[in-house]
Order: structure tokens, then sequence, then C-alpha cells
């Protein structure tokens, strides 16, 4: 029976994409979004963040 083996090599070609947000919902509260791609052949990272900022 044949064996057979599969590497996951990056390729050279690729994107970063990212986007983030910041802005208040209410009194002295603020609120932040953001997203983080890198897409390229043979590997995908996506990281999504969100922060809450109150001050009194």
């Amino acid at each position: 029976m044949p064996f057979a083996k599969r590497t996951s090599r990056l390729g050279r070609d690729g994107a970063v994409l990212g986007v983030s947000l910041t802005g208040p919902v209410a009194g002295g509260v603020q609120l932040s979004l953001g997203y983080t791609g890198d897409l390229r052949p043979g590997a995908t990272a996506q990281m999504i963040a969100a922060g809450l900022q109150a001050r009194w």
C-alpha cells in the first residue's frame, strides 16, 4: 500500500486585510470593533476583536 503525505505550504502571494471602527455609544462609553485577515493559498488566518471602554 503506497504512503502519501501532504504539507501545508504557504503560498507566496497573499493579502493582509484590516479594518477597525471606534466610536461613542453613550455618554462616557466607547465601543471598538476590529477585523484582521491574512489570506493566501494554503493558509487563512482571521481575527476579530471587540472592546468597551467606560469613563466616569
